[in-house]
């Protein structure tokens, strides 16, 4: 949700950013070499709106981030793994001589995500044991 919310954002700070662009296209002294084009449209959008040019930026990094992270989990509920597991079957199929180790949890791709999406249910149970003593 929170990859949504900055793709929002940072999509609406482009197209404010861009009517601000299309205000100020007769000011902009433009030149035939597209870099100094580009260093000309980042410098006016900084001087017209010096405060949304860094915040869509920012916003659009945020979301660049959150899409790789969400295609990380969607990759490790795939696999039916977290990260620790991952680490830890590289760490003990690196000092296993025979080859690389399965993870037992994985049931294919289609179950996993049923199994995701639907939890099973646990039996009810105390949350915690109390040692007599």
């Amino acid at each position: 949700m929170t990859s949504l919310a900055s793709g929002y954002y940072s999509y609406s700070y482009f197209i404010f950013l861009r009517h601000q662009l299309r205000i100020a296209n007769n000011l902009i002294p433009w030149t035939t070499s597209k870099l100094q084009n580009i260093g000309l449209v980042v410098l006016s959008l900084l001087h017209i709106q010096p405060m949304a040019a860094p915040a869509g930026f920012a916003m659009f990094c945020v979301f660049l981030m959150l899409i790789f992270f969400t295609l990380q989990q969607m990759y490790y509920i795939s696999k039916n793994i977290t990260q620790i597991e991952l680490d830890k079957y590289e760490y003990a199929s690196s000092e296993n001589d025979k080859g690389p180790i399965s993870n037992y949890y994985d049931k294919g791709l289609l179950k996993n995500w049923i199994e995701f999406i639907f939890p099973p249910k646990i039996a009810k149970h105390e949350p915690y044991k109390i040692k007599n003593e």
